[in-house]
């Protein structure tokens, strides 16, 4: 492939994209110039999704289609596929989990217990109900919030990149009732508790409640 890839036939070109660059063999990224693209802005998304809304598709109201749009990371394409019933209700529900989570910490109360449950703790006996993707997923999202508010604590709110909120106002609102410190151990801790889940098959009731311990809000 490689010969074939530095030397490809008349009229032949290999187009790869990715995430990173960092994800491609050296061997390959060697062989190929590199274009970065950006996201495109949310409110270039959201016009392209009114303006060619699929047959049969309704947008979802109030702030659900801005989230949903956060969501899909700059990409049309991303979006338009969040739009069907079936793969926005687990984000909807992921993000819903993780402000739950961020304000019962913040309040220093027992509702932390409760806001648990989404991730993958039943409150009456601690046995998981959810897959390890879902599982997986919601940390990727509390991740997201978290990044969000150590950025808004460490550069000027008003300009900082966000990848899950979409009021740049209630980020900076609910960044201040967190130490920075807290969040950074938050995020260390549910980045420990999404690779022993999703990578060392370990148990998801334990993974979950050590992120908690570790984190400082059990």
């Amino acid at each position: 492939f490689l010969k074939l890839f530095e030397e490809p036939p008349p009229r032949v070109m290999f187009i790869i994209t990715c995430r990173s660059a960092m994800n491609l063999l050296e061997t390959i990224r060697s062989r190929a110039p590199i274009y970065r693209l950006s996201p495109l802005p949310l409110a270039t998304v959201e016009r392209y999704i009114r303006q060619h809304t699929p047959a049969g598709i309704s947008l979802p109201g109030g702030s659900d289609l801005e989230q949903l749009l956060m969501a899909a990371d700059g990409s049309i394409g991303k979006a338009l596929d969040l739009l069907s019933p079936k793969q926005s209700a687990p984000i909807l529900e992921a993000r819903q989990a993780a402000m739950a989570l961020l304000d019962a910490i913040s309040a220093k109360d027992e509702r932390v217990i409760t806001a648990l449950i989404p991730y993958g703790i039943r409150k009456e006996d601690g046995r998981a109900t959810l897959s390890r993707d879902e599982v997986a997923y919601k940390l990727e999202t509390l991740m997201r919030a978290v990044r969000d508010l150590i950025a808004v604590q460490r550069c000027d709110p008003a300009t900082v990149p966000l990848c899950f909120f979409t009021d740049r106002d209630q980020a900076a609102d609910c960044s201040l009732h967190f130490r920075l410190q807290d969040l950074l151990l938050l995020l260390d801790a549910a980045d420990n508790a999404l690779d022993s889940i999703s990578q060392r098959n370990a148990n998801i009731r334990i993974a979950i409640c050590e992120m908690a311990v570790c984190a400082g809000i059990l």
